[in-house]
């Protein structure tokens, strides 16, 4: 980076320009199952942070301090990519249960709607006069016995997938919004914005690329 805050914006709005941006994570897509677990999806949610924070207006003293911002960055991102550093190895306490947050937000959602279908089945019958009221009360019981059943085996099936380490396909893509979190070094007081619901863990290629002067390298 240049010592000069004119030459400093410049360099950070080149760096994180449209095209060479899309390029970039385009690349990490494509290499996403030959790098490090979490590697691509960490390193490209931070280039969205950092393009984020470029978009917005800045000081001239913020284009100076995010010089040293940007090296410790890539300096962390070039350990994910090489392997050097293991990607869960950057994960305190605070990243697991942030992880694990997010799973029981997903379960939780499923259990109240079937519960709450259950009931509304229940009260139904309960309301069907020409039913004997031992007969209803019976059959409502055993409805809502069934169904319980039903969700917690359901539940049990979706923690058990979600918390089995390397095969929980769940718990991986929460882990890395968790890592991405961990390996972005925003300025302060600048903070990686968790992406929740269906979007974690999601990568696509972006189907408009501005050309850019950047070419990837051919492989040796």
């Amino acid at each position: 980076m240049a010592s000069g805050t004119d030459d400093a914006e410049r360099e950070f709005r080149e760096l994180l320009g449209t095209g060479r941006l899309s390029t970039i994570k385009n690349w990490l897509v494509e290499l996403k199952t030959l790098l490090p677990d979490h590697a691509a999806y960490a390193v490209s949610r931070g280039l969205d942070d950092w393009r984020d924070w470029a978009a917005s207006p800045r000081t001239p003293a913020d284009w100076r301090n995010a010089q040293t911002a940007m090296r410790m960055q890539g300096y962390l991102w070039r350990g994910l990519i090489t392997g050097e550093k293991a990607a869960v190895d950057m994960l305190s306490l605070s990243g697991y249960l942030a992880a694990a947050r997010q799973i029981a937000r997903r379960a939780w959602w499923l259990i109240l709607l079937t519960v709450g279908s259950a009931v509304a089945v229940v009260v139904a019958m309960s309301l069907l006069h020409s039913i004997p009221p031992t007969a209803r009360l019976i059959a409502a019981l055993a409805w809502l016995g069934g169904t319980l059943f039903a969700v917690l085996k359901a539940s049990g099936a979706l923690f058990g997938s979600a918390v089995k380490g390397a095969e929980g396909w769940l718990w991986q893509t929460e882990l890395d919004e968790s890592v991405a979190e961990a390996a972005t070094r925003l300025p302060p007081p600048a903070r990686h914005h968790r992406i929740t619901g269906s979007s974690t863990g999601a990568m696509m290629l972006s189907e408009h690329v501005p050309p850019v002067a950047t070419e990837m390298p051919a492989a040796t």
